[in-house]
């Protein structure tokens, strides 16, 4: 998924080649933070590992944020978007 989405998105050769201290792949870490915000924020399903599926809730904050957003932005974000649900919900 993360080079589907690495293409899709565009994210040149060179940055797909930028490492971390740590030895890991800038890009893809970042992806995984994504990723892990989407389902804090209740705007990504995971019904299963390694399956992510953008809900309702989801595409109403992208078409609220459609050039999306940095860090400062999304500490604004109102409930419902900032609320994790809980995983019996």
């Amino acid at each position: 998924m993360v080079d589907a989405v690495a293409e899709r998105a565009d994210i040149s050769d060179d940055a797909r080649a930028e490492t971390l201290k740590s030895g890991g792949i800038r890009y893809e870490q970042r992806m995984g933070w994504a990723l892990s915000h989407l389902g804090k924020t209740n705007w990504a399903d995971r019904p299963e590992r390694g399956l992510y599926v953008i809900n309702d809730s989801g595409r109403a904050a992208f078409a609220t944020y459609p050039q999306g957003f940095d860090c400062a932005l999304a500490r604004e974000v109102p409930a419902p978007f900032g609320r994790r649900r809980s995983r019996l919900s």
